[in-house]
């Protein structure tokens, strides 16, 4: 954890273990991570606490908790999705999938599917989830973003705007490599997502208004590649207010050093230039690293 400049950078863990996912959750003092089959959580001295672990799970892909902390959507097996109240509790003697039906409120959502589900995102009031999953688009399957609304307890939840990018739009290297590693909904409209082009998931960086099904563009160009007009990108996040974006940047013709910007979205296309967190130079060895930047909510 770090100040947006960079300062104070603080390690909360320090089990060398990979984690995925990272999400603040509504109180601002607690983090929430995958690791392995388990999801954790770690406060801002550094105290880890186990949520719960699907041991016979085959794949954990997601763990995202409502922005008013009631309710957490599941991703799990590359299959199902599942959402039930956030009650931790109750989720700490879960091990099975099949112990999550006994917790739903809704029937329909204990699981829904079958579906190749991966990624989750609430939207801010808690009704409408986005989801990445694989869907059959021409001979092959392409992951896609698809926004349903769950806030009611039926067995199809409506769909709201349209699948993409799919056919929709072109992103570079997703034909080739048709994955969203990674995905960030401001919770009302914008979608901050890239391509697939180097080192693992560094690509161009896309962002899609679904109010008007367009791409937001910079100078005429799909992409928007705020830093330097030049690529590469991944993991973007919003802030929980919506007016910034952070990433992880990689400089395609440079020594590949992996930074960290946060830069206010409103700014794009202005002219500024925006300027990395300053962390120290080895802070990411491995050049394909996912770093997966979240920022925390603005306390007074």
């Amino acid at each position: 954890m770090a100040n947006l400049d960079g300062s104070d950078l603080v390690q909360l863990t320090n089990d060398r273990a990979e984690k995925n996912r990272l999400q603040w959750l509504p109180d601002g003092d607690t983090l929430l991570y995958i690791q392995g089959k388990c999801v954790k959580t770690v406060n801002l001295d550094g105290r880890v606490e186990v949520i719960t672990c699907f041991d016979t799970a085959a794949y954990f892909e997601d763990f995202q908790v409502s922005p008013d902390g009631s309710q957490v959507a599941i991703s799990l097996d590359h299959e199902y999705l599942f959402i039930v109240p956030y009650d931790t509790e109750k989720l700490t003697a879960v091990r099975f999938r099949g112990d999550l039906p006994a917790l739903a409120t809704c029937e329909y959502f204990a699981p829904y599917g079958p579906l190749q589900m991966k990624d989750l995102e609430w939207s801010k009031d808690g009704k409408l989830l986005a989801m990445v999953f694989g869907a059959p688009i021409g001979s092959i399957v392409k992951d896609v973003i698809e926004v349903r609304d769950v806030s009611a307890c039926v067995a199809k939840p409506p769909r709201v705007g349209v699948q993409f990018p799919a056919t929709f739009f072109k992103m570079k290297g997703y034909d080739k490599v048709p994955r969203i590693l990674n995905f960030s909904w401001d919770g009302t409209a914008l979608f901050a997502l890239n391509g697939i082009i180097r080192n693992d998931g560094f690509g161009d960086l896309y962002i899609y208004n679904s109010t008007n099904n367009r791409l937001v563009d910079n100078q005429g160009v799909p992409e928007i590649n705020p830093i330097f007009h030049d690529c590469c990108y991944r993991d973007p996040s919003w802030s929980p207010d919506g007016r910034y974006l952070t990433f992880a940047f990689q400089e395609i013709s440079s020594n590949n050093k992996i930074q960290i910007f946060v830069i206010p979205f409103g700014e794009i296309g202005s002219g500024t230039t925006f300027s990395s967190l300053t962390l120290p130079d080895d802070f990411f060895p491995n050049r394909a690293e996912s770093p997966q930047p979240v920022l925390r909510p603005a306390k007074p």
